[in-house]
């Protein structure tokens, strides 16, 4: 016992010596393994370095050895101060992060310690001081503020980067594993070569310590992402403390702000108060003194007005920094949570609430013509200023003392002249008294007449009298003057004390309007960054969101899940429609009124306006009746019959709007009963237009069939379209609303699939929306997926990105449709317009041909074709339609142009390139794919549609020669086709720096083996520039003989006299022999050869030929025709007739007309046109046969000789 007790201690006493061994060899084994690292990595020291850098010269090296050799060493010395670098980093960090807790207690201390104070504490400090101080002091608060934003947007931006620091120091540290890997496969080639290369050991020693730079780097990683929560719980820490200290600054620039309004207020009101006193105390006193205290009162009003303005615009500007500082926040706050988030239905939620939270920024367009003038009434008020001063009292005095002593001596003057002319009066007086005191003896008639002049002279006016008063009013006028200048003498310090506060007054006003001008410039920025900020944030929420899944993937968990779910969403659409639209019909009732009157009225004129309408339709295509508005009515009509049902959804919808206090299942109601109106309205007036003898049938004569099959399938897509379009409106106010939509995606669905269908009925033939099957095929199938994209986005969760596109597609389906319909209507009165002028000019022609009585005459024509509008003007139409069109796209479309931003992640492949002289790999991702694709479609696009658009806009109004147009387009034609095909390759990588060898190897390989199609394709230029032959010239080459009708790349075509198209390669228009009929004029010469008998008449022959050229009016005088005797023929006496015509079409024609004019002159004159006459001589017949020539013998008696018979 007691053995097998000593065998078990000693075991027992093994078994704990080998674990001890166990532990202390495991907790050596790591520094053991760093050892070995470090022994493995023989790092050189930076003082071996150095010393082989100095020796470089010594060896003996080529210049580029050398220099190659001091690059590895000098990339190694760089290397060795980055490792120190990061082990002085790592100590550092760990010293940090060793401080975390302790610093996160001290902040913890100072947020306790901070309390925000109550207003009246606040304003009962600040209160104290002058409002010069309160500024200051609100400069520095604000100051103060902005630097704490600073450090809150600085901790918000680092707490991001540390949100994401796990994820994205493990990836660094794999990169860098990778590097290392990659390095040490280096390392070990090189020591394991058997011829080393040169510098081996300073190769070496670089790699060694890049390994060890990568090695360091993964350290300070590590300690990173292990302390990544400490450190995020001090930023938060930080966080909270400058938050507070924010908010405490927020509250006391609040209250300091009120306090310099309030402030600035009264001492604007103090002055305007006491420019008022003075004011008062200067209206029982001297002009002069009223005159300058009025012009206080205006400074004083004009800074009152000025204190209003500035108060109104800080005002402005606070709400303004509020709402800046509200974006930036969101911004921070999306930054953190897709940090945390990533791509999950949750971060959608949070990104819809924020986009909802963004403000509504008003902006103040005044701003800029508010500016401009404070600088210019500043402007006016410092000059005012500098024309204040003592010498301007004293010369404000002395010019009312002159004004006045000007005014003394005028009086002064004009009394010494009325004194003067009175004592003259006066002496003239008192010699007529004396005279008329002599005794002296008058004749009977003088006495009468002295009689006479004494009962006159009491009537007669008393000049001394009048001259008096005027003595009188001016001695009286002359003290008042005196007096006046006594008081002007006195009045100067008043005159200086009304200066003195209208200096002041100029004083605030010119610091106001600094004042004023100051923050009107701030508030222009501010806005300007405002609205800079928040378009970006909106666009960048609108691009997460579109790609970011709202809703989870529609499965059978989901459709297990959907009663549950719809029943808790049905519990928070909360409110009362019935109610709200009680309420609101009782508070609205006059508009109430008008909506039903309206909505009887359309009801009530609906067949009166019908008859209306066909009346209409009978009016179109007659000439005297039909007019330009005949059109624009009947389609008003189709949309009056179209109105009542949107009419009653509309009235609906306003009726349940709420202006505060929005009660959910309301607001959605009225939103979505909107869309529904429009929706209904829309494919309603659609329904009337299509309908058998509608507008689109009666009026642009669209065929029975199209408009058939149009208002078929419009019904189709109507009960598709109209719940769509109710839907997608509610299902996007409830996913703002409620951060969910489960209801609206089975709907929403199933009227995609029905909608998808209607387009697949309707866009099939009669209906092409291109002339090319293909084209239109290939737009009408991408139309027609487009609705089951939307169902698959919806599967997948993206319920939100679907709605967007639906709204999208929605819209721009209204759009085509009022495209289509104002097109329509434009060609159609541009045809009345050119019919209604046909036939004016028509009526002048026939009046002009008539007596005046014909010419009332009045006719009706048929039924106009379309076809005969002038396709000049049509094409000009298309063009101006189309690109108004491409805008109309570019408006609805625009605001979802960012989100495809994000195709710019996805990268393809990746090309190289040189950047600054070095080779740069460059992604290429999958939106230059597709802006490569629509370049290249773009180009074809404009190569097919503007050579004609600037034929029709530009060439055909310029006077060019025949085929220069068509060079000049076709040319325009091949630029932009090689233009569009770099710029779409350009795009995809390949630049012209290597696409022009691309070229000339192409050039040359293909030049050998297709060299018959390049020697078409350089004789077409050829053709285009020097243009030997053109289009509608008339040319003959070999026996091929027609018109040229189109000059292509390759071959030319032309159309022969059989109407048949000849393709002649462009190769032989250039080598072999060409006639052209019309080059360079269209005048030919035709030669009529006639034959005469002989004996005929020379001269009259002549004559007569001559007269037959004359006469014809298609002949030329000018060249004159000419007639030759050319040959004594067999039978005929030859002449030749020798005529010029116009034109090359006139040949054949005139020389029928000739011929014929020329035989019938021959056979009035008796001139015959021989014909060949032959001699027959038969030498010999056999006495059997029988001559059909000679007639039969009569028989012959003995007495008959022998003859012979000549024929």
């Amino acid at each position: 016992m007691s053995a097998h007790l000593k065998r078990c201690t000693f075991v027992s006493f093994r078994v704990w010596l080998f674990l001890l061994l166990s532990l202390c060899i495991l907790n050596s084994l790591p520094k053991a393994i760093a050892e070995a690292a470090s022994t493995d990595i023989k790092l050189p020291s930076k003082e071996l370095i150095k010393k082989s850098i100095d020796s470089i010269d010594q060896k003996k090296l080529s210049s580029e050895e050398q220099e190659a050799l001091r690059d590895v060493l000098q990339d190694t010395l760089q290397k060795l101060e980055q490792v120190e670098q990061e082990k002085q980093r790592l100590h550092n960090l760990r010293q940090e992060y060793a401080d975390i807790p302790r610093q996160i207690r001290s902040l913890e201390q100072d947020v306790r310690k901070l309390s925000i104070p109550k207003k009246a504490v606040l304003r009962n400090n600040f209160e104290k001081h002058e409002l010069d101080r309160l500024e200051d002091i609100l400069s520095e608060k604000q100051a103060d503020l902005s630097d704490v934003q600073s450090q809150l947007d600085r901790n918000s931006d680092l707490i991001t980067i540390t949100q994401k620091l796990p994820e994205t120091a493990q990836a660094e540290m794999a990169a860098n594993q990778k590097k290392t890997d990659t390095l040490n496969d280096e390392l070990r080639k090189l020591q394991g070569s058997e011829k080393p290369p040169k510098f081996a050991e300073e190769t070496e020693h670089f790699i060694f310590s890049q390994i060890e730079h990568l090695r360091r780097e993964n350290s300070v990683l590590r300690l990173k992402k292990r302390h990544s929560s400490e450190y995020l719980g001090l930023l938060n820490a930080k966080s909270e403390l400058l938050g507070k200290q924010a908010k405490i600054l927020q509250k006391e620039i609040k209250v300091l702000d009120d306090l310099v309004i309030t402030k600035r207020r009264a001492e604007t009101q103090k002055v305007l108060d006491s420019a008022s006193e003075v004011t008062k105390s200067s209206e029982n006193t001297h002009p002069i003194l009223k005159k300058q205290a009025k012009i206080n009162i205006q400074l004083s009003k004009s800074l009152l007005r000025v204190t209003d303005n500035l108060t109104e615009l800080n005002r402005k500007n606070s709400a303004i920094t509020q709402q800046l500082q509200l974006i930036k926040q969101i911004g921070q706050s999306i930054d953190q949570q897709t940090a945390i988030l990533s791509d999950s239905p949750v971060l959608g939620k949070f990104l819809r609430q924020q986009k909802q939270a963004l403000p509504k920024i008003q902006l103040h367009n005044d701003l800029p013509e508010l500016i401009a003038n404070s600088r210019f009434d500043q402007f006016q008020n410092t000059e005012k200023k500098k024309e204040l001063s003592k010498a301007y009292v004293e010369q404000l005095h002395a010019s009312a003392i002159a004004d006045v002593e000007k005014q003394l001596s005028e009086v002064s003057k004009a009394l010494e002249e009325l004194k003067a002319q009175q004592l003259q009066e006066e002496k003239k007086q008192q010699e007529s008294q004396k005279e008329s005191t002599k005794p002296t003896e008058e004749p009977p008639e003088a006495a009468d007449n002295t009689e006479t002049a004494k009962e006159k002279e009491p009537e007669e006016p008393s000049a001394p009298s009048e001259l008096s008063q005027k003595i009188a009013s001016l001695e009286k006028q002359q003290n008042t003057l005196t007096e006046d200048l006594k008081v002007i003498k006195t009045l100067k310090p008043e005159l200086e004390k009304l200066i003195q506060l209208r200096e002041k007054l100029l004083d605030n006003l010119i610091s106001e309007q600094n004042k004023l001008l100051s923050i009107a410039i701030t508030l222009q920025l501010n806005q300007q960054e405002l609205k800079k900020n928040r378009d970006e944030l909106a666009a960048s929420l609108e691009k997460q969101l579109f790609w970011i899944a709202s809703n989870k993937p529609i499965d059978t968990k989901w459709f297990k899940s959907l009663p549950k779910l719809a029943k808790v969403e049905f519990r928070d659409i909360k409110g009362n429609p019935w109610e709200v639209f009680r309420v609101n019909l009782i508070e609205r009732w006059p508009l109430a009124v008008l909506f039903t009157l309206l909505l009887v009225f359309t009801v009530l004129r609906y067949r009166p306006l019908k008859d209306y309408q066909q009346w209409l339709a009978d009016k179109v295509g007659k000439v005297q009746r039909d007019d330009l508005m005949v059109s624009p009515k009947g389609i008003a009509i189709s949309a009056f019959h179209a109105l009542p049902v949107p009419l009653l959804l509309m009235f609906m919808s306003v009726f349940l709007k709420q202006e505060e206090n929005r009660e959910l299942i309301v607001h959605v109601l009225s939103e979505g009963l909107s869309s529904l109106a429009i929706a209904t309205f829309a494919l309603a007036m659609m329904h009337y237009m299509t309908k058998s003898n509608g507008v689109c049938q009666t009026h642009f004569k669209w065929s029975e069939e199209l408009t058939s099959h149009l208002n078929k399938n419009i019904r189709l897509i109507a009960l598709a379209l109209i719940p769509l379009a109710f839907i997608t409106r509610v299902s996007s106010e409830l996913l703002v609303e409620l951060d969910r939509e489960i209801i609206g995606q089975i709907p929403f669905m199933i009227a995609a699939l029905v909608l998808s269908l209607g387009l697949f009925r309707l866009l099939q033939p009669p209906l092409y929306l291109f002339k090319s099957k293909v084209i239109h095929y290939l737009i009408a199938y991408s139309i027609i997926i487009t609705p089951l994209v939307f169902v698959v986005l919806t599967l997948l969760g993206y319920f939100y990105t679907a709605l967007t596109l639906q709204h999208h597609f929605i819209n721009s389906f209204y759009l085509v449709s009022v495209w289509v319909l104002i097109h329509a209507l434009i060609v159609r009165n541009l045809h009345v317009a050119a019919r209604r002028l046909a036939f004016q000019r028509a009526l002048e022609k026939r009046a002009a041909s008539r007596d005046p009585e014909q010419a009332q005459e009045t006719f009706e024509e048929p039924v106009i074709d379309m076809e005969s509008i002038n396709n000049q003007s049509i094409r000009l139409i298309n063009a101006t339609m189309l690109a108004l069109l491409v805008i109309a796209f570019y408006a609805i479309w625009s605001n979802l142009l960012p989100v495809f931003e994000y195709l710019d992640t996805i990268n393809l492949w990746e090309y190289q390139s040189e950047i600054d002289g070095k080779q740069t790999l460059i992604p290429l991702n999958l939106s230059d794919a597709l802006l490569s694709i629509i370049i290249f479609g773009v180009s074809l696009i404009l190569s097919q549609n503007l050579p004609g658009l600037l034929e029709i806009s530009l060439l055909s109004k310029m006077k060019l020669r025949q085929g220069t147009s068509y060079a000049v387009t076709t040319i325009v034609r091949y630029f932009i086709t090689g233009v569009g095909t770099v710029m779409a390759l350009s795009t995809l990588g390949l630049e012209w720096s290597k696409l022009q060898w691309l070229v000339a190897a192409l050039s040359v390989g293909l030049g050998f083996g297709l060299q018959e199609i390049f020697a078409n394709f350089v004789s077409g230029l050829i053709i285009l520039f020097e243009r030997p032959v053109r289009i509608g010239d008339t040319v003959t080459i070999g026996e091929q003989h027609g018109s040229v009708s189109r000059i292509r790349i390759r071959a030319t075509t032309i159309t022969d006299w059989d109407n048949k198209e000849i393709i002649i390669p462009n190769k032989v228009f250039v080598t072999d022999r060409l006639i052209n009929w019309s080059l360079s004029s269209p005048i030919t010469r035709i030669i009529i050869r006639v034959g005469v008998a002989y004996g005929s008449d020379l001269e009259k022959t002549k004559e007569l030929l001559l007269k037959a050229a004359y006469e014809h009016p298609k002949v030329l005088h000018d060249p004159e025709p000419q007639v030759f005797f050319t040959t004594f023929g067999d039978s005929t006496l030859d002449h030749e007739l020798r005529v010029h015509v116009q034109e090359l079409r006139d040949r054949l024609p005139t020389s029928d007309e000739l011929l014929r004019a020329i035989d019938r002159m021959f056979k009035a004159h008796h001139i015959e046109i021989a014909f060949p006459q032959r001699d027959i001589h038969i030498r010999s017949l056999p006495d059997n046969s029988k001559s059909p020539l000679v007639p039969p013998k009569p028989k012959a008696s003995d007495d008959d000789t022998d003859g012979s018979d000549n024929a």
